[in-house]
């Protein structure tokens, strides 16, 4: 059975955005059009947490496997690595059916999004 990452280091949940990723990406390190991606990634991706807790509850590995890899691709272009590390692992686990593992994910994964939440609001807070 693969080793899973089950949490993010705590500077990982300090600094939850590489926004240097971002900025490439963009090809642009205007923090106003940053600020605007990193709003547009939290409108769609907000409610994946409890997704992922609805589909685990469900025991749809299938189903928790595709959302923690559409999540994972997607935190991953923001430059989001700690939670895109922890989805991956998630849809490991899944791929697995590992629910014991998912169980210790769970957590993890829901404070990395926090952390993605909070970063996202000080940006705004500072414009």
């Amino acid at each position: 059975m693969p080793e899973f990452a089950t949490t993010a280091a705590p500077n990982d949940l300090e600094n939850p955005v590489d926004l240097d990723v971002l900025s490439r990406l963009l090809g642009t390190d205007d923090t106003d059009e940053i600020a605007d991606i990193l709003s547009i990634y939290w409108d769609t991706m907000a409610g994946t947490p409890e997704e992922l807790k609805e589909f685990f509850d469900a025991r749809d590995a299938r189903a928790l496997g595709d959302a923690a890899h559409a999540a994972k691709s997607a935190s991953e272009s923001i430059g989001a690595t700690p939670a895109a590390a922890l989805l991956k692992s998630l849809e490991l686990a899944a791929a697995h059916q590992d629910w014991d593992q998912v169980v210790d994910l769970i957590p993890g994964v829901d404070a990395a999004f926090h952390s993605i939440e909070a970063f996202i609001d000080s940006l705004h807070a500072n414009e």
